[in-house]
């Protein structure tokens, strides 16, 4: 219920390795005036899957919990830091963003959105004419509506480290990388992640468990 309709319902029924091309519209009250009303090719590749259902000691073990008990305890304080890091994400602004690593991201998006229209027949640029736009104003809202929220996600997070003098070291970064490949059953790598993604994947479940320590509840 996150997506735009017919985006989660057209997912139904795909595997593990497939990749589903979803021909959908953008509601016309989107959040986007660029996007509101236009129709959209979202491809999807299915990486990995998560059964839903009430876990069992075996699937807490297998995971690498102690128990069940642990298991739930860590989901517990995992659900309120994440809560709580979204607030502060919410009420918290990005003043700047890393030059070269904002172009780098956003260079490597727009490459995406070439190769996926280069295997339509087309390219890019004659697709955003038919829509009535141009490459640098779609830069621009890749900019505004991927590069930045993603970046500040990480950005917050390193800064809320650094105000609790708590860094992030290299043998916890290679620690998370184990941790999701055996989670996965894949190396991050072939799913598509980079070391500097892997790191901040790592920044931000050091920043979750620690607000969530610090927690107090309120009667």
């Amino acid at each position: 219920g996150t997506f735009i309709d017919g985006f989660e319902e057209g997912l139904i029924g795909a595997k593990i390795g497939d990749t589903v091309n979803l021909n959908l519209t953008f509601p016309e009250n989107y959040q986007s005036e660029e996007l509101a009303g236009q129709d959209v090719v979202f491809v999807v590749t299915i990486n990995f899957a998560t059964k839903l259902g009430d876990p069992t000691e075996d699937d807490a073990k297998k995971y690498g919990f102690e128990s069940l008990d642990d298991y739930e305890t860590q989901a517990d304080e995992f659900a309120i830091g994440v809560c709580l890091f979204t607030n502060i994400s919410k009420t918290a602004t990005v003043k700047d963003y890393p030059k070269e690593e904002r172009e780098l991201l956003l260079d490597s998006a727009i490459a995406d959105y070439e190769a996926y229209w280069s295997s339509q027949g087309t390219d890019l640029a004659t697709f955003l004419e038919y829509q009535g736009s141009n490459v640098a104003d779609f830069r621009k809202t890749v900019l505004e509506q991927e590069i930045k929220p993603y970046m500040d996600n990480y950005l917050i997070a390193y800064y809320l480290l650094q105000t609790h003098d708590a860094e992030l070291t290299k043998d916890e970064v290679e620690a998370k990388r184990i941790e999701l490949d055996e989670k996965y059953d894949a190396t991050l790598e072939s799913m598509g992640y980079d070391a500097i993604e892997i790191q901040h994947t790592a920044a931000l479940s050091k920043v979750v468990k620690l607000i969530s320590s610090e927690a107090k509840a309120i009667n």
